[in-house]
């Protein structure tokens, strides 16, 4: 019989057809029973249960609950919005599971997903998860060595050249406090993204440090990517309205149809240079399109 109760467990997601998994701690149906099971489903669940030891002192911590559609629509937002990310640096603050910056890492990206130190035993988990310390990811690239020579004298004959392979990058776990780190910073700085995902809801008293944090980790043509279920949306909206008072212009903003309840939002600093994009928007035009009240703020659109 099947009780219900909070447990670990993974949940999959799916950039760019790189499908991973991430543990998270939800709801779930868990068999009260394990009579009749054979050696190797014991052994399993004696590992299992070894990993949900490593993991127990995150459980009373808010961000071990993975906000699952969230993920995915910044995801589908972020997949859509590049064609890669293989080079960049990435931050992920707030990250929880890090399921964004793993899967950026997947992309590309050289990534860091960083939370409370509660959290640090999930993050680094949820990295080990991941082939991305490189060996599993060569060792895979090199069996597909073979046969890419094999088949190279066939795709010079139909005329198509091979398509160039994506590096897989790299992610790394930290502790990061947002009040701690804007007092004592230990970040280096220069992000080209930095991707908060559903950490803005009551918790205004750290919002000043959020707003200082990425005003210094950001590099000089650094994006913001903000996301927040549409429960919290007025939240998401107060807080990008604060971020254009202190020189950040609104890209992009999305909500609802194919990504749910959902609301993403890609920010950039105002870069005060003599050089004039090709495409611009006034504020009125940003107003329109994205329903936020910005002044006189101007910045491009992607």
């Amino acid at each position: 019989m099947a009780e219900v109760t909070m447990r670990w467990q993974r949940q999959q997601f799916c950039f760019r057809d790189q499908k991973f998994e991430v543990e998270h701690f939800d709801v779930a149906e868990v068999e009260s029973s394990s009579s009749g099971e054979d050696e190797e489903a014991l052994q399993a669940r004696l590992r299992r249960r070894a990993v949900e030891e490593q993991l127990q002192r995150c459980e009373t911590e808010l961000g071990a609950c993975l906000w699952i559609d969230t993920n995915r629509a910044a995801l589908r937002v972020l997949e859509d919005w590049r064609g890669s990310y293989e080079g960049m640096r990435v931050l992920e603050l707030g990250a929880g599971a890090g399921a964004c910056g793993i899967a950026l890492a997947y992309d590309g990206a050289d990534s860091t997903v960083t939370d409370v130190e509660a959290l640090l035993p999930l993050l680094q988990r949820n990295v080990e998860l991941t082939p991305l310390s490189m060996e599993d990811t060569i060792a895979s690239a090199a069996k597909s060595k073979k046969k890419s020579k094999e088949d190279k004298s066939s795709r010079r004959r139909s005329g198509r050249g091979a398509e160039p392979r994506r590096a897989a990058g790299r992610c790394q776990a930290a502790a990061v406090e947002w009040e701690k780190e804007a007092q004592m910073p230990t970040l280096p700085g220069n992000f080209d993204l930095v991707v908060v995902c559903d950490c803005l809801y009551e918790n205004r008293d750290s919002w000043s440090s959020l707003q200082q944090l990425l005003h210094r980790l950001l590099g000089l043509h650094g994006h913001v990517l903000l996301a927040s279920a549409m429960l919290r949306q007025p939240f998401l909206e107060a807080f990008t309205e604060q971020m254009a008072e202190v020189g950040f212009t609104l890209l992009k903003k999305e909500q609802g149809g194919p990504l749910g309840d959902v609301c993403v939002v890609i920010l950039r600093p105002i870069q005060e240079s003599a050089d004039v994009a090709p495409e611009e928007a006034t504020a009125p035009e940003v107003e329109k399109r994205s329903g936020l009240k910005l002044g006189k703020l101007q910045g491009e659109w992607f």
